[in-house]
């Protein structure tokens, strides 16, 4: 399947507002926090509770890494803490 002719086929259906970005950031969480600071809290990406909604396709490997406490200074909480900053 060509990707290209795919979008270009289901362009009534992307959102006006949405993005790639292409970061060299080690941690799942520092992506997370790069993406809060571009987004502004006023687009139109809204979810319910008047909040943006960002989605992630995610790899086993790397949903592995992100509740792995080895990338947080071998400290559970520190792993817990940048979950909740990335749920924020």
């Amino acid at each position: 399947v060509n990707f290209f002719a795919s979008l270009r086929s289901s362009e009534e259906e992307m959102p006006e507002d949405w993005a790639v970005m292409l970061t060299n950031a080690p941690l799942f969480s520092q992506k997370a926090s790069m993406l809060d600071e571009l987004i502004p809290s006023g687009s139109n990406n809204s979810h319910l509770d008047g909040g943006r909604k960002i989605s992630f396709v995610l790899g086993t490997d790397t949903m592995v890494r992100i509740i792995n406490p080895k990338y947080y200074g071998n400290s559970r909480e520190n792993m817990l803490a940048a979950l909740v900053d990335m749920k924020e």
